[in-house]
């Protein structure tokens, strides 16, 4: 008979995430996810089978808190220009005080692994699926209030805005200045918030 797990691999895998969230897949050891996990190996292996394995669960767990918040950001938030700007205000804020400045690790799994992993390829694709069609619900919702212009295309618009999303992140890792990512901000968001 087995021995019984003594840790939660769900409250584990937090700072997990954090190791590779900051270090990058390649820059992580398994060492430092034992240490800041607080696990031997074996329980590592024997949960995870190996780092590449921890390492999608810790997209997956990242993933889903960001899609939590998106998903209630939008559908919570009107006008929907309102839903758009705390979204992408938020981003700047959020980067602009992290003082590790680690950026999105989503978007450093892409840069850093994009290509060269399908396995994170096709999380990365999905994941950005996924706010293409929370953005693209919220637009069309929007639409329907009289929020957006008769010829306003929510898909085109939503799609825009993921990659705008997607490229404020990758920015704010390496720009600090708030005014700089405002002015991104603010002529990002003027497509729908022109008269």
């Amino acid at each position: 008979m087995g021995r019984n797990k003594i840790f939660d691999p769900e409250q584990t895998l937090v700072p997990a995430m954090e190791v590779f969230w900051e270090c990058g897949y390649e820059g992580t050891s398994m060492q430092a996810l034992v240490d800041a996990m607080g696990i031997n190996r074996s329980s590592l292996y024997h949960t995870y089978r190996d780092k590449h394995a921890l390492y999608l669960a810790a997209l997956q767990r990242y993933r889903s808190r960001k899609e939590g918040y998106l998903r209630e950001a939008m559908r919570s938030i009107t006008p929907v220009q309102v839903a758009f700007r705390r979204v992408f205000e938020a981003v700047a804020e959020i980067e602009t005080q992290d003082p590790a400045r680690k950026g999105c690790f989503f978007v450093n799994a892409m840069m850093e692994k994009g290509t060269l992993d399908e396995e994170v390829e096709t999380l990365v694709q999905d994941t950005l699926e996924v706010m293409v069609v929370l953005f693209e619900t919220a637009l069309q919702e929007g639409k329907e209030r009289g929020e957006l212009r008769a010829d306003a295309d929510p898909q085109q618009l939503a799609r825009y805005f993921a990659n705008a999303h997607v490229g404020l992140r990758a920015m704010a890792k390496v720009i600090t200045d708030a005014a700089y990512l405002q002015d991104i901000i603010d002529a990002t968001l003027a497509i729908i918030e022109q008269d």
